[in-house]
């Protein structure tokens, strides 16, 4: 018997990468979002329009708290602030998101690896390493479970393709898993704060839109 198995086109891969994240953001604001001991410590990169459409809508999801804010207008950030203060959510405020994550206390990273390259110049830009250095942090093992900073433990976006929308839920998910201590043979110990980054288009050498998002275990 021939396999009647229908093919994918793009198109309709990125219809359910779309249908994916709708059905996941339905879900987040839902009671049943998150189970009674799951605490989860946020940090929002970017306060204009966009991200106080974001923050609006997660301040209302159980059991997630706003811990720090980026940006680099004071209005913005004075804004944000005021938004988060409503919920009761007391956060601290940075100009530079580098600033932000210079602390050495993140534990797995999931990052935006559309092409080889993309990981090691975005280790760089997170501040993991120096700028030109993304490959010597690589090779050293750094960046694998066990290391100082394990990057990818999913296997990223190289491994499992990239349908838009689900490639941010599925960053989301790998560290949620680790957090929870669940993720099996891909475990890094002990993990308590976890970082994803993603990102899409270009403006000259860099990226259009970023997203970042911290996630804390409590």
């Amino acid at each position: 018997m021939k396999n009647k198995t229908k093919q994918m086109s793009r198109r309709d891969l990125l219809k359910a990468g779309a249908a994916v994240t709708t059905v996941a953001w339905a879900a987040q604001n839902s009671r049943s979002f998150a189970a009674g001991s799951d605490k989860m410590g946020v940090a929002l990169i970017g306060c204009g329009s966009q991200g106080r459409v974001l923050a609006t809508a997660a301040v209302k999801i159980p059991n997630i708290r706003f811990k720090a804010i980026c940006d680099i207008w004071k209005y913005s950030q004075k804004y944000m602030k005021g938004i988060l203060k409503k919920y009761k959510h007391m956060v601290n405020v940075y100009e530079d998101y580098k600033e932000m994550l210079a602390k050495e206390d993140i534990d797995v990273v999931e990052c935006h690896d559309a092409t080889a390259y993309a990981e090691l110049h975005e280790t760089e830009e997170l501040g993991f390493c120096k700028q030109g250095e993304g490959g010597i942090l690589a090779e050293s093992g750094e960046t694998q479970i066990g290391g100082k900073i394990p990057v990818n433990t999913s296997g990223g976006l190289l491994s499992r393709g990239h349908p838009i929308g689900a490639s941010g839920l599925a960053q989301i998910h790998e560290l949620v898993t680790q957090l929870r201590g669940e993720a099996g043979k891909r475990q890094v110990e002990g993990a308590k704060i976890a970082l994803a980054q993603n990102g899409g288009g270009s403006i000259g050498p860099g990226t259009a839109a970023m997203c970042i998002h911290i996630f804390e275990k409590k």
